[in-house]
């Protein structure tokens, strides 16, 4: 993935252009979610011959969700041209040559790229957390498997809207302010559903919210994190892009694995059988609590992180002075 990112950083320096590079990157990773919510269960089904629990039926599906990734990158790859040339010299006369202690020391002295590789790492736990979790959560505490597609869609579906127009609000108040607005969403959809019961309307209601909040703070996270490395390399003169956006994306990875390990410890733990068709009460509430309520504290300690984060209002002085650097060099 640092590979992937890393051309994201070097194909601008201006924050708003960054901006919308990761809100580009969030609606088409949104509309490979809807395609997911729409066929995944659909395909485990046809690979597990009726046994959506079949682990081989689990491997085959991502067998093929990666063919579709790797096709997708290497169209990606045949559809884009460099244009330019920018900070070769830059990159091969300054500092980008460090060795990795020292890069790694200067990125963890960088207190916006800590603040925001922490929050990657919890959002991404929350996505892997609530998307593995919500077959469950409708088979198995709503009653019906046939809510997955339902309340999944409308998340996925009221995202990618949002993102269209996020830009034009990130213009007018900043990538900072639209991801706390974000988080706040988050949790109220996450809290919603974790209390509407049953309720297939109010389900789809709160589940729109969450869209929204998910919209909103990922269409900005991945241009906050550029803005972060930028800032680094003005406080240290130390170029760290591909360290920064290897340890943003290892972080991600850790989310997503560490997420998909909590849950099936937690479903462990409450006595969860897949073979039963009703499960207990002690398997239903960690089913939900899976679902709903780790996602709400997680977030609520993205909340408490983003207090800190004042990067918005220093960019301006920090993209001068930048300029100034590059143009003296």
């Amino acid at each position: 993935m640092s590979i992937l990112k890393k051309p994201d950083y070097l194909m601008t320096q201006n924050t708003y252009d960054r901006g919308i590079l990761g809100n580009m990157n969030m609606i088409f990773q949104t509309l490979a979610n809807i395609t997911m919510n729409t066929f995944f269960i659909s395909w485990l089904n046809f690979f597990g011959e009726g046994d959506m629990y079949d682990q081989q039926a689990w491997t085959k599906t991502f067998i093929v969700v990666g063919l579709i990734v790797i096709a997708a990158s290497v169209l990606c790859f045949l559809g884009t041209k460099e244009r330019t040339a920018v900070s070769v010299q830059q990159t091969e006369d300054k500092k980008d040559s460090v060795s990795p202690l020292v890069a790694v020391k200067a990125l963890f002295k960088n207190k916006y790229w800590v603040i925001m590789t922490i929050c990657m790492f919890l959002i991404f736990f929350v996505i892997v957390m609530y998307s593995v979790a919500a077959a469950y959560y409708a088979q198995y505490v709503l009653g019906d498997i046939d809510y997955y597609g339902p309340i999944n869609n409308a998340l996925s579906i009221s995202q990618f809207v949002i993102m269209f127009l996020t830009p034009a609000f990130m213009k007018k108040f900043g990538k900072h302010r639209i991801y706390q607005v974000g988080l706040f969403a988050i949790i109220i959809g996450f809290a919603g559903t974790g209390l509407c019961g049953t309720n297939l309307p109010l389900l789809i209601l709160f589940n729109i919210i969450k869209g929204i909040g998910l919209g909103a703070s990922g269409g900005m996270a991945f241009g906050m994190v550029s803005d972060t490395i930028e800032y680094g390399e003005w406080k240290s003169g130390v170029v760290t892009v591909g360290m920064g956006n290897a340890g943003v994306s290892a972080a991600q990875k850790l989310g997503l694995g560490l997420g998909q390990a909590v849950l099936g410890w937690v479903l462990a733990g409450s006595g969860f059988n897949s073979a039963e068709a009703v499960q207990s009460a002690a398997a239903q509430s960690a089913i939900s609590f899976c679902y709903n309520w780790i996602p709400v504290i997680c977030v609520a300690l993205c909340i408490i992180l983003m207090f800190f984060y004042r990067l918005d209002k220093e960019m301006p002085q920090i993209r001068q002075e930048m300029a100034e650097r590059r143009k003296n060099s």
